[in-house]
């Protein structure tokens, strides 16, 4: 298993500074500086068979994409030391796959949740915590529970590249076309350079619960480089995240970090943060408490 075996923003000046690039899909992402979301969350359903249609139970509560939104975290909930980027929550987001999209170059997690009858999704934004962490939470609302452990099972079977998938994206400026990608926040620097990409996702259900409802773990590293002016610069990112089942709703909490940065001026002020399966544990056991109670789940 690839990267802590289980145990994803500097602030940089000129041509250090990178502009995150909000993929959406798995693990929530929004705008930050020095990060490339992780599709989240993660992820490929190729070959995956929609489950036989299940009536839906009529004691199963469904919820609009406002309902779950109104009911993420926001940094108020959270405590001193976290701050937000002003971005909303993204309801309803398309489903996506691919290199660079979805985790191991499959589907985002919308494209997993789809075929097993989502009604609806609300994927917030990051939110920036002590030491240059980054929390995000997502809700899927199913119409059964047979659905939500569906996209669960999927997720599962997804997240698994532990030799690496690898891409490569054109750096402009002003991106128009699916393989270029803004990886600066300066205009016209190294312009029609190449961004290599190597991404490396793993899953595996959370140890100590009842077999067939456990929580599923995923883990997924991104390690990102180009060469300009004969500077080599990179990075990695990284997210941990926890998918949990709550009848046929899953909550998705994510904690994501970068580390290993090189090439970038003002090396020495960019603070490195690589999360661990204690920091996720922190913020999940902050956050889900609330996300039930506003959903009136018990």
């Amino acid at each position: 298993m690839h990267r802590n075996q289980w145990v994803r923003s500097a602030s940089l000046t000129g041509a250090a500074l990178l502009a995150f690039s909000a993929c959406g899909g798995d693990e929530p992402a929004a705008n930050a500086t020095t990060a490339i979301a992780t599709d989240t969350t993660a992820e490929t359903t190729a070959g995956t068979t929609a489950p036989e249609t299940t009536t839906p139970d009529a004691a199963l509560a469904t919820y609009t994409a406002d309902e779950l939104g109104a009911a993420l975290p926001v940094v108020t909930d959270l405590g001193e030391g976290w701050v937000d980027f002003g971005d909303a929550p993204v309801l309803d987001p398309a489903p996506g796959e691919g290199l660079g999209v979805g985790s191991c170059g499959g589907a985002n997690a919308v494209g997993r949740a789809a075929p097993f009858d989502l009604v609806a999704t609300a994927q917030g934004p990051n939110l920036q915590g002590p030491g240059e962490r980054r929390g995000a939470t997502s809700i899927y609302s199913f119409e059964t529970v047979e659905g939500a452990t569906g996209f669960i099972d999927t997720t599962y079977q997804a997240i698994e590249c532990p030799d690496g998938v690898s891409w490569e994206w054109i750096q402009r400026t002003q991106p128009a076309a699916a393989d270029e990608y803004n990886g600066f926040g300066i205009d016209d620097f190294a312009d029609g350079e190449t961004w290599f990409f190597t991404e490396y996702g793993a899953s595996e259900y959370e140890p100590d619960y009842p077999e067939g409802d456990a929580p599923l773990l995923v883990s997924v590293d991104r390690t990102y480089s180009l060469t300009a002016f004969e500077i080599e610069f990179g990075q990695t990112a990284g997210t941990l995240a926890r998918y949990v089942r709550f009848g046929n709703v899953v909550v998705v909490t994510a904690m994501s970090g970068n580390w290993a940065h090189q090439g970038y001026v003002d090396l020495d002020k960019i603070v490195a943060f690589e999360p661990t399966a204690q920091d996720l544990a922190d913020y999940t056991n902050a956050v889900v408490p609330l996300v039930l109670e506003r959903l009136g789940i018990d």
